[in-house]
């Protein structure tokens, strides 16, 4: 597993698993308001670029952890569903 910095053209295949993995087990909690300040947010290329790292492994996008710049805040934490339960959480977790 791999474990690095967003790239400039990863940008759009991140947000894609975060919104999706959002949407299966996150927005059934959320208002419709708070589903779209959320999807606003990992739409914000700029703020992206400053926060988040990924995992990889076979060349496929499996999770992804941003924090802000000294890592005292997550935002983001997600792994794709297939994946769950097999550490690549603890990984990234332990990576920040």
């Amino acid at each position: 597993m791999e474990i690095k910095q967003l790239e400039p053209f990863e940008i759009d295949e991140a947000v894609t698993l975060i919104w999706e993995v959002f949407l299966q087990f996150e927005a059934p909690d959320y208002s419709d308001e708070g589903i779209q300040s959320f999807k606003e947010f990992i739409e914000d290329k700029e703020i992206l670029m400053t926060l988040v790292c990924l995992t990889y492994e076979q060349d496929e996008l499996k999770g992804v952890i941003a924090t802000n710049e000294n890592r005292k805040h997550i935002c983001c934490f997600f792994v794709k569903a297939k994946y769950h339960r097999q550490g690549i959480g603890r990984k990234l977790w332990e990576y920040v």
